[in-house]
Parts: C-alpha cells; sequence; structure tokens
C-alpha cells in the first residue's frame, strides 16, 4: 500500500544505532493507513505535523531528533523552544501595538507635475567659427586686391 497525500505526524520506528552516533534513527507516520517511512537525514526540513497540538512545523535537527514523537515548538519544554517561543511573543506584542488600519494610514498628498524636456540648443561655437573664418578670407582677398 504506498503512502498517503497528507501531512505526516512522525515517530521514531528504529532508534539510532549505537555504532553510528550521527545516525538518529527511522521515523514513521502514526496515520494508522499510511506506510510513509523516512530517516533523520530525509526528514530534516520537511514540513510535518505534530503530535500534541496537531499544529505544522518544519523539522530541524537540533530541536526535534532526540524525541521520540515530534513535536512542534510550541509544544517543547526545551530551553531554546522556550526561548524562539517568547521571541516570538514580544515580536507579536510590538506588531500589534503598531499595527494599523488601512484607513488609518495617512498618506502625503503630493502633486506630480510632468515637464515635457525642453529642446536642446544648437551649438553656435561652431557657426561662430565659420564666420569668423569667413571674416579672414574676406579680409585676405581684400588685401591681395589691393
Amino acid at each position: 500500500m504506498p503512502a498517503m497525500n497528507h501531512l505526516h505526524t512522525y515517530a521514531r520506528f528504529r532508534s539510532a544505532k549505537k555504532k553510528m552516533p550521527k545516525y538518529g534513527g527511522i521515523y514513521r507516520c502514526t496515520h494508522p493507513d499510511c506506510t510513509h517511512k523516512l530517516t533523520h537525514f530525509d526528514l530534516n526540513g520537511k514540513r510535518a505535523r505534530c503530535s500534541k497540538c496537531g499544529e505544522q512545523f518544519i523539522v530541524e535537527a537540533k530541536f526535534h531528533f532526540h524525541l521520540s514523537n515530534l513535536i512542534c515548538l510550541a509544544c517543547s519544554n526545551d530551553k531554546r523552544a522556550k526561548q524562539k517561543n517568547t521571541a516570538t511573543e514580544l515580536a507579536d506584542s510590538i506588531l500589534r501595538d503598531v499595527q494599523l488600519k488601512p484607513h488609518e494610514l495617512q498618506l502625503p498628498e503630493m502633486e506630480i507635475v510632468l515637464e515635457e524636456p525642453k529642446p536642446e540648443e544648437p551649438d553656435h561655437t561652431a557657426q561662430m567659427e565659420l564666420e569668423t573664418m569667413e571674416d579672414e578670407q574676406e579680409s585676405l582677398f581684400e588685401e591681395v586686391d589691393r
């Protein structure tokens, strides 16, 4: 029977072997009709359902693999879990105090004026040089004619 397509609730099926200290065992889904099994290497970073409260969480090696039934950090009594919970509560309380309703948000009124680009002015230096050259030529022709 294939594994069911649902969010799995994991429990340790086989313990870690003493010969392999980095091996965390095999975890299986506790649903009666599901045959899903994973090693702890494959389970790290996957989404699972908490065995106590039923909420979703991401499995992390440093928090979860010492447990036989995987539970979320909110249900855990671990020191790191308590720190994370207090940080989350603090962030939620700050955001709750700062939270504004969309109709309370005042944006400053700004007038947008679009200006047409000004045409570039012609370069008069080339014209002036041409005129000075013409004047010099005329003066030379006048000198030759004299």
